[in-house]
């Protein structure tokens, strides 16, 4: 972690699971197997943590979410101090062109067991980008 060659991903109070570490780079994670998802995962990662950084926010905490019935959440940004920082972010990658409604209600699901904010964010392969019963939804690629 410490030499950025790793990020250790804890799992949410809401969820189940252990850490999670996946490297910090795709080009190497490609290399040694990991799956197109995984890849996307690392990618979105980065470039999340650099836009912080350019922006001057305090590096977040970062979360994945999974439950019993292996409903998955692969990003969740969130901040301690809430003064100088964005709202909680949870990211959803889809990779489909559609996001579906499953999408959209595994989101808001999530979200209405915590009374904490939250920014639903939903990366897809979709063309443009548009927002669907409080939940944002961008194209993966520019």
């Amino acid at each position: 972690e410490s030499l950025f060659i790793i990020h250790k991903l804890k799992p949410h109070s809401l969820g189940i699971g252990k850490p999670q570490f996946i490297l910090c780079d795709s080009g190497i994670a490609q290399h040694l197997g990991a799956s197109d998802e995984k890849q996307i995962q690392i990618h979105v990662l980065n470039e999340a943590l650099a836009n912080f950084e350019r922006a001057g926010i305090q590096k977040p905490l970062i979360e994945y979410y999974r439950n019993q019935k292996s409903a998955r959440i692969p990003l969740i940004f969130r901040w301690i101090n809430k003064k100088q920082s964005p709202e909680t972010m949870i990211v959803k990658l889809v990779d489909s062109e559609s996001v579906s409604g499953h999408d959209i209600n595994s989101l808001k699901k999530f979200t209405s067991k915590s009374e904490e904010p939250y920014r639903m964010l939903v990366l897809s392969q979709t063309r443009e980008s548009y927002s669907e019963d409080g939940v944002e939804v961008y194209p993966l690629r520019g």
